[in-house]
């Protein structure tokens, strides 16, 4: 999901192309879409979900990468397969969106297995089982909140992070007002108290989702 393919045809057969027996204009196709959270920029488009998804070719379009990803996403979406593999599936998404994003999968994946690639703890945090990797070997596993009893990599990497977002780690000027720093170092609401974590990720497990992380 960080190299989708973005095929110059309709945005419904860049849908249904994730399940080539499937009819383009079956209605699972805007389904798919509604619930990757495009369903309106592509009903917005000149020509709907017939639009050709190229401002090369007449009466076509250009989406954004955050709007291709999602795209990618449907995609995935209408293929029913038992093992799910998404990699960076967030990583062009904003923090609400993304956890908009993780709710819904969750639904998706119910009976199915997925293996999460990414290197953001606010993604990490929310998958079922955890594998820690250190030189091609797994030196961690657990969920989220055990790895932080543990006190290793896992920890270190996240507290390492998560101390820019509570402002520990922010350098202070002598200059500066207190009510200045106060408020620098008060998280943002909207974003997890951890984005980016140094290089991450595989897994599987009970549920749906898991997940592994790599120190880079």
């Amino acid at each position: 999901y960080q190299d989708y393919g973005r095929y110059h045809l309709t945005a419904r057969e860049n849908i249904c192309i994730g399940s080539p027996n499937m009819d383009p204009h079956d209605p699972a196709v805007e389904d798919a879409a509604k619930w990757a959270g495009i369903h309106d920029e592509i009903v917005r488009l000149p020509d709907g979900y017939d639009t050709v998804l190229s401002r090369t070719l007449a009466n076509g379009a250009e989406l954004s990468i955050g709007q291709w990803q999602k795209l990618a996403l449907a995609r995935a979406y209408v293929r029913k397969s038992q093992l799910i593999v998404l990699d960076e599936p967030t990583s062009s998404l904003d923090a609400a969106a993304e956890f908009a994003f993780f709710e819904k999968f969750r639904m998706m994946a119910a009976g199915r297995s997925a293996l999460i690639i990414s290197h953001r703890f606010s993604t990490v945090r929310l998958v079922d089982r955890v594998f820690v990797l250190d030189g091609g070997k797994i030196i961690e596993s657990g969920t989220h909140g055990e790895l932080l009893d543990l006190n290793g990599l896992y920890a270190h990497l996240y507290n390492r992070q998560a101390s820019y977002y509570d402002g520990s780690l922010r350098p202070k000027r002598a200059d500066e007002p207190q009510e200045q720093r106060r408020a620098a170092a008060t998280p943002n609401p909207l974003r997890s108290p951890v984005d980016e974590a140094p290089q991450t990720v595989l897994g599987q497990s009970d549920r749906s989702h898991e997940i592994v992380e790599e120190e880079e």
